[in-house]
């Protein structure tokens, strides 16, 4: 008898036991299930900033692409300005060593500072290809386009002549 009357009180233990256990099996997988849910939210918003990320820096590398193709074309165009200015200056000074040649050997020639008919006519010749080298120079230099030293500066800098300083600067 006192085993019949322990066993329904062993069963409602263990279905107790039981219950409970379930019970705790439960909330954790609740819990499991709320966490999963939390991390799947983070995932995605992860995932839409990840994107837009991208594309923001998609954005900024050709916006570097686009300044440094600009770069490029205004190293290139300082080069050429620097070339030609370069050259305006060597120019000028040739032209100023081709004048005072001439005028040296002209001055022989008035002078008399020669000996013979052969040292004239070679000085003639030498004062005519200086005049046409001259000549060329100016050409060049459009020397009378130039007297204007600050429409020539302007013209280097490759900015109009009513430029505003910070343009000039630029």
């Amino acid at each position: 008898f006192v085993q019949v009357a322990q066993m329904p009180l062993l069963q409602t233990d263990a279905v107790k036991e039981r219950y409970a256990l379930r019970q705790d099996i439960e909330a954790y997988t609740q819990q499991c299930l709320e966490e999963i849910s939390n991390m799947e939210e983070q995932r995605s918003r992860l995932a839409e900033h990840v994107s837009g990320t991208e594309d923001s820096m998609q954005c900024v590398q050709s916006q570097i692409r686009a300044c440094q193709e600009k770069r490029d074309q205004l190293g290139k165009q300082l080069v050429l300005k620097v070339l030609e200015f370069e050259t305006t200056g060597v120019l000028r000074d040739y032209a100023v060593l081709l004048k005072n040649q001439r005028d040296f050997v002209q001055e022989c020639l008035e002078y008399k500072m020669t000996s013979s008919e052969a040292d004239v006519s070679a000085r003639q010749r030498v004062v005519s290809d200086l005049n046409e080298q001259l000549e060329i120079v100016k050409d060049k230099l459009d020397l009378s386009k130039q007297d204007d030293k600050v429409g020539w500066a302007f013209a280097m800098l490759g900015v109009e002549s009513c430029a505003t300083p910070l343009e000039v600067e630029w």
